[in-house]
């Protein structure tokens, strides 16, 4: 990820992620979470609500702490972003 290769680290950290490694899960998260995104170091383009509530969970599941806060926070952005009409928000919302 210092060096600038944003696919490589993510790949790097789905794997991981995928075999239960915690901490890469919420690195994913916080990838793509508004509060946490920096298109110098995130594999998205944009920040993503859904990415981040998945992976958040997914953190939670392996025993992450921090990921149970940073969700909280993530709900409330969500929240307002679909109070303003985002309607991508408004469906994440439905299932949450």
């Amino acid at each position: 990820m210092q060096q600038g290769q944003l696919a490589d680290a993510y790949l790097i950290y789905f794997y991981l992620a995928k075999q239960g490694h915690g901490p890469s899960t919420l690195v994913l998260a916080e990838m793509a979470d508004p509060a946490y995104y920096d298109p110098k170091t995130s594999f998205y383009e944009a920040p993503d609500f859904a990415q981040a509530h998945k992976w958040y969970m997914q953190a939670m599941m392996l025993g992450i702490t921090k990921a149970e806060a940073q969700l909280r926070d993530l709900k409330l952005r969500v929240k307002a972003a679909a109070a303003s009409g985002d309607e991508k928000a408004s469906r994440l919302l439905v299932g949450w």
